[in-house]
């Protein structure tokens, strides 16, 4: 699957670099990197990045990465229409709002992208008004995060990412040089409300405004999900998608506690306590284990492995092997179906976002 870097960026390019090393340390470097930015970032970015000593370069450079592997060129720096040198006005705001979403939804759009959203870099504004496109648009694998470099290296000019071996960064006497040895960028996750499974289709095939997207949202009017048990077979929007047992045992049982567990109130407005940490399903493994000798005719349904003897990390492995099916087959309907995680760890939680009006499980 492709990775994009979607980021907003203001007067400080540094910003990119960073990024870019926190997500090579991660071994998520992108493969390729669009920034949407003002008139003056825009020249800043060309001046810093590509022009004079050419940072992004240098950066490839200095950590082995072939050019190639990562497409970010100067048409890869993008401003509203028409041009401005900041986002100081409504006019400029909207006009940077109508950007972030033509982008957002083309690029989350192709197939076979998983998108990383950067709020990290300009003004308050613009990471707002990119994170709004994200949770109209944005899929299930793609993520939202702020970039934190250390309070030190932040404000510091000459620092666009810590080099291998380090390097000394002069300050003004009496201050000691900055080591960048000492230097930390890592990326702080931002949990999301993604919308785009709730969308009405027509309204995905052209830009939007915000408002007419949220307006538009019926959770009343959400695809059906249906799982059929005999056939093993899951359907969305009139797509089917016919599952190994493992996988559909492990879908069909997220259903059926949806659509059975005794919630305080309506999908609507509940608290996802339907979602589970890890250890809840662990608890319950017999009633997955029995929903997979139902729908299975292997010997593999006496095994004391794998989906009957669940673990985390092999959890995780089917739950990933799912959703590849389920996009395979589905495309962008795959969500619906998709086993959603809320928190972050260690207290993850996973269920299914669709109300449980919405899923029809089929005995034959």
């Amino acid at each position: 699957m492709k990775r994009v870097l979607l980021a907003v960026c203001g007067l400080t390019p540094q910003i990119i670099t960073e990024t870019l090393y926190a997500l090579h340390c991660e071994g998520r470097l992108p493969q390729r990197v669009v920034v949407l930015t003002t008139r003056a970032g825009r020249e800043r970015c060309l001046n810093t990045l590509f022009g004079g000593p050419g940072m992004l370069h240098r950066f490839f450079d200095d950590y082995g990465i072939a050019p190639s592997a990562c497409r970010f060129g100067r048409e890869d720096i993008l401003t509203p229409a028409p041009p401005a040198d900041d986002i100081a006005t409504l006019e400029e705001s909207e006009a940077f709002q109508t950007l972030c979403m033509e982008q957002t939804r083309l690029i989350a759009g192709e197939p076979d992208v998983t998108v990383d959203f950067s709020i990290a870099g300009g003004r308050k504004t613009m990471g707002a008004s990119l994170a709004l496109a994200a949770q109209c648009y944005a899929g299930a694998e793609d993520r939202l995060f702020h970039v934190l470099v250390s309070p030190a290296f932040e404000s510091q000019p000459d620092f666009f990412y810590p080099p291998p071996g380090g390097v000394l960064l002069p300050r003004p006497a009496p201050r000691p040089p900055l080591d960048t040895r000492e230097a930390r960028v890592t990326l702080a996750m931002l949990p999301f409300a993604r919308l785009r499974p709730w969308l009405p289709p027509h309204l995905l095939q052209q830009p939007q405004a915000p408002e007419s997207l949220l307006a538009s949202l019926d959770m009343s009017q959400a695809p059906v999900l249906r799982l059929n048990t005999k056939q093993r077979c899951v359907s969305v929007q009139g797509k089917n998608c016919i599952l190994p047992p493992v996988e559909f045992s492990l879908l069909l049982y997220f259903a059926l506690r949806k659509r059975h567990f005794p919630c305080s109130g309506s999908c609507h407005d509940c608290g996802n306590e339907c979602f589970m940490e890890l250890q809840t399903l662990f608890a319950e493994s017999g009633s997955l284990a029995e929903l997979y000798r139902t729908v299975s005719t292997s010997t593999a349904a006496s095994s004391t492995t794998g989906i009957l003897n669940l673990s985390a990390e092999n959890f995780r492995t089917y739950k990933a092997k799912l959703h590849r099916y389920l996009r395979r087959a589905l495309g962008m309907d795959a969500p619906c179906a998709e086993i959603a995680s809320l928190g972050a760890r260690p207290h993850v939680r996973y269920g299914l976002r669709l109300p449980r009006s919405r899923i029809s499980v089929e005995q034959g």
